[in-house]
């Protein structure tokens, strides 16, 4: 539906009850503003990466095949199918236990199925935007003896961390070492280095 400010007053209302507008939601158009601003915002939450991420096996390697910087609506509609209920309500309960606030406004504005809807669709189409498989060189360098902020920059820059955990069991381990080996004296970073090798 339109926004209603661009309707004209003697159209025939968008609603479909094919009286002129004029005589039928004139007077609701504050509502439909109100709405078309929560679906906005709402089909934008999923840049809130990682909090908002759909994750798993089988969708990592569908959104690496269909991976786009823009994906069009039957692209998404397609990735959300793949989606369990529990997945899709996991992408929700992300943003509305973060910010409840800001999801209760959402949901009286666009109402709950359309903002929940919504939410997933623009948590779909970020990932899709943002999928890429793991860069397999990173992943090597990381059993190297480089430096260990270099290493894990490369490992983390642009990498589906996803898809790299589920490929890797062991990456967990090295990664959490090297977040840890700059905080933690040498003697330390010798034994995380051989408890990740382990």
């Amino acid at each position: 539906m339109p926004p209603m400010s661009f309707v004209p007053r003697n159209a025939p209302c968008p609603c479909g009850s094919g009286r002129k507008y004029k005589r039928c939601c004139i007077d609701r158009e504050r509502e439909f503003a109100r709405k078309v601003d929560a679906m906005e915002i709402l089909s934008g939450l999923g840049s809130l990466f990682p909090l908002m991420r759909p994750c798993g096996a089988e969708l990592e390697g569908w959104l690496a095949a269909h991976a786009t910087p823009e994906p069009n609506a039957e692209t998404i509609a397609a990735g959300v199918s793949k989606l369990t209920a529990e997945e899709r309500l996991g992408v929700v309960d992300a943003f509305a236990s973060g910010y409840p606030d800001d999801w209760r406004e959402l949901v009286i504005d666009a109402g709950r199925p359309e903002a929940e809807e919504q939410a997933v669709a623009g948590a779909l189409g970020a990932a899709l935007r943002e999928a890429r498989t793991p860069d397999q060189l990173a992943l090597e360098l990381l059993d190297d003896d480089g430096d260990a902020e270099e290493e894990l920059a490369l490992a983390i820059d642009g990498t589906n961390l996803c898809a790299a955990f589920e490929s890797d069991p062991a990456m967990p381990r090295r990664l959490g070492a090297l977040l840890l080996s700059d905080t933690l004296g040498p003697l330390a970073r010798l034994h995380l280095a051989l408890a990740a090798a382990a």
